[in-house]
């Protein structure tokens, strides 16, 4: 849902998850999710602008990008796609997966629909495409440091080795 944010009065993305029908559970996941992205201040993490949970509602207000996720945009620019440009989207995700593992979360929901695509742009003049990572709803705080390991069975059965 697009929304626009009162004091600056530019257009953000809001998420809008009723908790009717969820766990605890899922209700503490949710919880984490926003507190993943409270903390991550990376450039290529859909930064979280505002969060605020009614009684029956999580409200999360994020900055707007396209909503062309990375498998999308690779099926636009397919005859387009070079190998330096392939190896800097691969960068870019590992680097954000390797801060966001430093803090001690483990994302589980990795795949080309989990990042929207972003322009960048240098002095006003289109730099190029970056990937920023917008789903982290099955992420996993885990304690840094501590020896502690995720066992949960994670994924799609099509990718599990």
């Amino acid at each position: 849902m697009l929304g626009i944010q009162k004091s600056t009065k530019k257009q953000v993305a809001v998420k809008i998850i009723k908790k009717t029908k969820l766990t605890k559970q899922q209700i503490n996941a949710i919880r984490d999710e926003i507190q993943v992205y409270s903390c991550a201040q990376h450039l290529n993490v859909v930064k979280l602008e505002d969060s605020f949970e009614t009684f029956d509602r999580f409200y999360l207000v994020f900055e707007l990008h396209s909503t062309t996720h990375l498998e999308k945009y690779i099926e636009s620019v397919k005859d387009q796609l070079d190998e330096p440009m392939v190896r800097d989207f691969i960068m870019k995700i590992a680097q954000t997966v390797n801060y966001l593992h430093d803090m001690g979360v483990f994302v589980r929901n990795l795949d080309l629909r989990s990042f929207l695509m972003s322009e960048t742009t240098k002095d006003g003049q289109l730099q190029g495409a970056l990937p920023r990572l917008s789903r982290l709803d099955a992420a996993k705080v885990m304690g840094i440091g501590t020896g502690e390991y995720c066992l949960d069975i994670t994924g799609d059965l099509r990718f599990q080795a």
